[in-house]
């Protein structure tokens, strides 16, 4: 049993390091591990292998140390699971995840798109498109000749993207003109505190917030933890 569980150990330590193409050194040195930890753990040896050395290791290739301890499948659960739910492959919904690094733009473009009525039929005619044969042709015709399934399809397909695209300009330019509001409403109460020179209430925020036409009640958590980190910037110039 142990030497089963050696095995998978060095083998998804292995993939790991194969696929990140690093050294041995380099990762040893990244996680504060002890020399020749890495070979040892590769060679099935974990007989001075800390726990502690295995979560590192997790930690740096971003991974649940389950994974690596083999006691799962997948190299993250929660992608895992957002695959079960979704239905995207785990590969999918891995790239998806990424999109956190994104700016808020990018995210919230994404988002629209996504949540386009335009999306899901978008999708199934690019479903139909990849499924139809290159040789089928279509009783529909222009002036002058047949066309194909296919070209017949493209057409829809550049159709429905370029309502798909108008929808998605359209919820990322509200999405812009709330942002700015935002910032409007953040300005105020920055100068403000400057003015009286004392911390801002709860009062300010909410004036200020209903000032520049938001809902208060909906932005506040939002606007309280966006304030905080002004606050940390600030105080850590002076």
């Amino acid at each position: 049993m142990r030497d089963h569980f050696n095995k998978i150990i060095s083998s998804r330590l292995k993939s790991l390091r194969r696929d990140a193409k690093i050294s041995r050194e380099h990762l040893e040195e990244q996680c504060a591990l002890p020399i020749q930890s890495v070979k040892r753990i590769e060679a099935e040896n974990m007989s001075k292998i800390d726990v502690n050395d295995l979560c590192a290791i997790a930690k740096y290739f971003n991974v649940d140390v389950e994974y690596l301890l083999g006691k799962q499948d997948t190299p993250l659960r929660t992608v895992s699971d957002a695959s079960t739910v979704t239905g995207l492959t785990y590969d999918a919904v891995s790239v998806l995840s990424n999109f956190g690094r994104m700016h808020q733009t990018e995210i919230d473009t994404i988002s629209a798109m996504i949540c386009s009525p335009s999306f899901l039929p978008f999708v199934d005619l690019m479903k139909r498109y990849c499924l139809l044969e290159d040789n089928s042709r279509s009783l529909l015709k222009d002036a002058h000749s047949y066309l194909s399934d296919k070209e017949v399809m493209v057409a829809a397909i550049q159709n429905s993207m370029s309502l798909l695209m108008n929808e998605t300009k359209k919820a990322a330019q509200d999405n812009l003109v709330k942002a700015d509001i935002r910032t409007r409403a953040f300005a105020l109460v920055a100068s403000s505190m400057m003015n009286v020179n004392r911390d801002v209430s709860e009062t300010d925020i909410l004036e200020a917030l209903t000032e520049c036409g938001l809902d208060a009640k909906q932005e506040i958590q939002a606007f309280h933890e966006y304030f905080s980190e002004y606050k940390q910037t600030m105080k850590g110039r002076e």
